[in-house]
């Protein structure tokens, strides 16, 4: 809901939200060690860090040129 609300007003603000939050602090507290945790999620919750996220693939992508 917090998400919908925030896209009403401001995609830009929701996209944000999402990215930091599911992205960024969820990929950490799942799949991040202990250390990790300690060391991330503390300040990513009060906004002192903020989490982004990357996905390239090889050959795809914006930039990409498929040559056969």
């Amino acid at each position: 809901m917090i998400v919908l609300e925030l896209a009403r007003v401001d995609t830009s603000c929701s996209t944000f939200y999402m990215v930091h939050n599911l992205l960024g602090m969820g990929t950490i507290a799942i799949c991040g060690n202990e250390d990790q945790k300690k060391r991330y999620l503390p300040s990513m919750a009060k906004l002192d860090k903020v989490g982004c996220f990357g996905l390239t693939e090889k050959m795809k992508g914006s930039d990409a040129r498929y040559e056969a």
